[in-house]
């Protein structure tokens, strides 16, 4: 029996394996991070060094990605495509696969060791059809908090390892996997912080639990497990001052923000969350220490669970009293709920999408409390840590996923072996329906990338200069550093600025001032329409879109749009409730033409119907005049010229402005001015770590060129602000990047 259970496991491992590489199949990856993360390591591996000031994100002012993520994010796939065969391209694109198997191989091997192959095996086959883990741990697509859930895996083996040991060594493993196990995480993951929190209140649970069971020898364990947590925090920052701090820490902006607005401290361990951390671990180890001593005093169980409630009562109120506003303050700004979809609050849909039946087999988790061990409780702080994170943002169900298998695990394999054939089908339909679903959702994931996106980037990257600036919606910011080496304004996180841009809020000046040299607009950006309006805060903005549905028809819901070729031009009417009438403009979309037809008519409504890709807006005139829909739907817009169209799913303007074009001449950086004018250059040299070593001001009034100083050459990134009576171009470049291409 107890071998047939471990093919099981092998089964699930084997499993999770081949559906998560099922994303190979696509040509293109999910989502938007993994283009800027795989770029940057091409770009590192190119140059052979870990660039920190990279000049192809966030423009004009580049990035220090050593602000961004700690270097682990970039360095674990490119030095695995040292050992392992294939290119960077493909290691990059696997390597989450590799990590989230060996999440399941490790959570599975600590049940086994607790619960046995049973109980193990049916968790790998659970956890390995969880969509919900399946989708931050699949091929294709990269992100870094499959990085905290594996090192969170080793320090759930260690818990298992310190409740059944077998010889000292083991015991010593625990210790030592408890203890690094949440430091190495942020080596990976700028939002590492939960870890510590779930081993935490794992040790916390299982000092509880040893100490209601009576397993008293288990006591001292636990009280060692949480005084580990100590140490931990000081070798996180210790890790933080190589590689990057994480979020919290004293040279981010969050971190900087939360100080300078609430007064938080970054404390000796530079890092807000660490150094308050660090003062509640010192109160939980005293709380341990008081249940320790109690233990040897106290037999009755009664007295010990009366005992207990009144230091849980005592500790919570000192708690809530010192730390509870430092923590509101953290959660209530971290937890912003911004327009983005994954830091949405999850709905019930979410939770089926994510987990399928596993939800609903979560609920039979009371169950394994009828055989209560400390190990069980233990798991109490998995569950009660990673379920209210999944409720708060949809991005955590991906954490949550293993407290929902384990759940489920835990109550189905708590029913009784007697009725055996009853126990063994249910299993079984459990697995199976798991595994339909998990496949089911994998197979049906489509990248947001597409040809059409990637031929105008890779058009834009070869007809611009490597100093031109981008202004794109930010979701697609990560796509212009990847295919056109361009620095875009916006990405990673919603801009305002870009968002009032397109709305018709920002002036000329504003983008001269960030050096704004090309604009983007999308089909993607007319049906993210609402987010768009969400993020520049303002309301009066009326957009529908609307379908093709039958050879001239478009329709959403009760109201049509229906265009008809006339003999030079089109009929384009609007049908709502039955009712027809006519727009004051329509534009119409066919091939390399757009046709516009005026009518004599009230209704404050505007058309634009695009044949090619089988779609049509109607806009009132305050939201047809903005730049994002003129520019689709027009192919004009005062001071822009259109440089790429392919008929309707991304258009690219050129914004007409006194631009500065970055050469490279015989060794020599030599910078061209487009349309030279009464004007200073102001030029700034940095090391890679961002220090300022030189600042000069030039006249070149009237100069259509200007050879930057050789001394300039010594820095290594450089950036340049172009300006008379206000800024006309402004950007950065690194020498290197220039010299080697003249």
């Amino acid at each position: 029996m107890k071998v047939k259970y471990k093919y099981m496991v092998i089964l699930g491992i084997v499993s999770a394996l081949i559906v998560r590489l099922i994303p190979l199949r696509m040509k293109y990856m999910y989502g938007y991070d993994p283009y800027f993360h795989l770029k940057y390591i091409l770009y590192c591996v190119e140059k052979e060094q870990w660039v920190n000031f990279f000049p192809y994100a966030l423009g004009p002012w580049g990035m220090k990605v050593r602000l961004f993520h700690p270097l682990g994010l970039w360095a674990t796939p490119a030095y695995l495509s040292k050992i392992l065969p294939g290119s960077i391209d493909f290691i990059f694109k696997i390597t989450p696969v590799i990590f989230g198997v060996l999440t399941i191989i490790f959570f599975t091997y600590a049940l086994s060791r607790v619960y046995g192959y049973r109980t193990a095996a049916l968790f790998s086959l659970l956890l390995a059809f969880n969509f919900g883990h399946i989708m931050r741990s699949m091929a294709n697509y990269y992100r870094g908090d499959n990085y905290m859930l594996f090192w969170y895996s080793l320090a759930f083996f260690g818990f298992s390892l310190l409740v059944s040991p077998r010889n000292t060594l083991e015991r010593i493993t625990a210790y030592f996997l408890i203890f690094l196990s949440p430091a190495l995480a942020s080596v990976f993951w700028q939002a590492y912080y939960p870890i510590f929190v779930l081993v935490l209140a794992n040790a916390v649970f299982l000092l509880i639990g040893a100490f209601l069971l009576s397993k008293d020898e288990v006591i001292p364990q636990a009280l060692i497990a949480i005084g580990l947590m100590l140490p931990s925090t000081v070798l996180a920052s210790v890790l933080g001052e190589k590689v990057g701090f994480g979020m919290l820490g004293e040279n981010k902006g969050m971190g900087n923000y939360l100080s300078k607005k609430f007064g938080l401290e970054f404390g000796f361990l530079h890092d807000i969350f660490l150094y308050y951390l660090f003062k509640i671990i010192l109160l939980v180890v005293l709380l341990a220490v008081i249940i320790l001593i109690v233990s040897k005093l106290l037999r009755d169980i009664k007295t010990r669970a009366i005992t207990l409630t009144i230091l849980v009562i005592a500790g919570s109120l000192i708690l809530y009293s010192k730390y509870y506003p430092i923590f509101s303050i953290l959660l209530n700004r971290i937890f912003l709920t911004p327009p983005i979809s994954e830091t949405q609050r999850s709905t019930l849909r979410d939770f089926w999408i994510a987990y399928g039946p596993q939800f609903l087999l979560a609920f039979l988790y009371p169950l394994r409390f009828r055989r209560l061990n400390v190990f069980t409780l233990l798991t109490l702080g998995t569950v009660l840590v990673l379920l209210p994170m999944a409720i708060i943002w949809t991005r955590f169900l991906f954490l949550a996923s293993v407290a929902i298998s384990l759940m489920a695990t835990l109550g189905l394999s708590s029913f009784k072996l007697s009725k055996r054939k009853i126990v063994a089908s249910t299993l079984v339909v459990a697995i199976l329906i798991s595994s339909v679903h998990g496949t089911y959702e994998t197979l049906n994931l489509e990248p947001e990338m597409n040809e059409y996106w990637e031929n105008a980037l890779v058009w834009l990257g070869r007809n611009s200069n490597i100093n031109d600036i981008v202004l794109v919606w930010w979701d697609y910011g990560h796509w212009v550093t990847y295919y056109s080496t361009r620095a875009p304004v916006a990405q990673g996180s919603p801009s305002k600025f870009v968002a009032r841009y397109y709305l018709e809020l920002v002036n000329n000046r504003s983008l001269m001032n960030i050096g704004v040299d090309y604009v983007i607009v999308s089909y993607n950006l007319l049906y993210k329409f609402q987010a768009v309006v969400k993020t520049a805060n303002v309301t009066g903005y009326r957009l529908l879109l609307l379908y093709k549905s039958k050879e001239y028809t478009f329709t959403n819901g009760d109201i049509a749009i229906v265009a008809v070729p006339t003999r030079n031009s089109w009929d384009v009417r609007i049908i709502a409730n039955g009712i027809v009438g006519r727009p004051r403009e329509a534009y119409v979309e066919v091939g390399d033409r757009i046709y516009k037809v005026k009518y004599n008519s009230n209704a404050d409504l505007y058309v634009y119907v695009n044949f090619n890709y089988g779609y049509a807006v109607l806009t009132d005139s305050k939201t047809f005049n903005t730049p994002m829909v003129r520019m689709m739907a027009t192919n004009s817009y005062p001071g822009y010229e259109l440089v790429y169209s392919d008929g309707g799913i991304v258009k690219i303007f050129k914004f007409n402005h006194p631009n500065v074009v970055v050469k490279g001449s015989n060794g020599r950086i030599v910078l061209r001015f487009s349309a030279p004018v009464k004007a200073k250059l102001r030029l700034y040299g940095y090391l890679d770590n961002g220090t300022l070593v030189y600042k000069e001001t030039f006249d070149v009034k009237g100069k259509d060129s200007f050879f930057i100083p050789q001394d300039l050459n010594n820095s290594v990134v450089i950036r340049y602000v172009y300006f008379g009576k206000y800024v006309f171009d402004r950007g950065l470049f690194r020498v290197d990047d220039i010299i080697t291409k003249s």
